[in-house]
């Protein structure tokens, strides 16, 4: 092989370790044949903690390889009209948002950059210790153990008082990598929050594929 030649277009990353899911997805929408990453940069790909983190990513990886590319500003437009959109409900009037990834025991979803996401989406998210305070559950679970537990999970006497429950508002995500890779789906996992928590102000019809509303009967 001749030296500069790549015919894999992740040759230089896979040879060093580098290989990461939200590359790939920026590789694939910019249609690159071949990249080089400096380690610097996959490193700030995996410690992607917020909207601002993801941006900034973006827009270095862009730089190195598409200067020309607004990739970064688009996804900031899209972000900025689902903000604008909630601009005028106050945080005292926004649901309250429990993100649980199992139920057996129950246990939270730990990602920074999704607890921003809630937020973003209209919600108000909660830490575990404040369930009992939850407007709206979202359960993130592998579905054939989830529908098996959840029965016997909404009956616990310390959650089956809860006003998500009460009220019918449990929400399964199904997207089986939801929240895996910091940035990945970035807007279309905002979205699915959104069209949840928010459902008078978004349909972006991922109902049914992407979530549905676990029905109490």
């Amino acid at each position: 092989m001749e030296l500069g030649s790549y015919p894999d277009p992740y040759y230089l990353c896979s040879m060093l370790e580098y290989k990461n899911e939200l590359i790939d997805e920026l590789v694939e929408k910019l249609n690159l044949q071949q990249i080089s990453l400096e380690p610097a940069l996959v490193q700030s790909a995996q410690d992607i903690a917020s909207f601002e983190d993801l941006k900034l990513f973006i827009e270095r990886f862009t730089h190195m390889h598409t200067p020309a590319s607004n990739l970064a500003e688009e996804l900031e437009e899209e972000v900025d009209i689902l903000v604008h959109k909630l601009k005028f409900i106050p945080t005292e009037t926004r649901p309250k948002v429990l993100l649980l990834e199992n139920i057996d025991p129950a246990s939270p979803l730990q990602s920074a950059l999704t607890t921003e996401s809630i937020r973003i989406a209209g919600g108000v998210p909660l830490e575990i210790q404040e369930y009992k305070d939850a407007d709206i559950l979202l359960i993130k679970q592998d579905e054939f153990l989830l529908y098996g537990q959840l029965p016997q999970f909404i009956q616990q006497e310390e959650w089956s008082s809860i006003p998500a429950i009460k009220n019918n508002k449990i929400y399964i995500i199904k997207k089986d990598d939801f929240a895996n890779v910091p940035g990945k789906d970035y807007l279309l996992e905002l979205e699915i929050l959104a069209e949840i928590i928010q459902p008078k102000y978004f349909i972006f019809g991922h109902q049914g594929i992407d979530w549905v509303n676990f029905d109490l009967g």
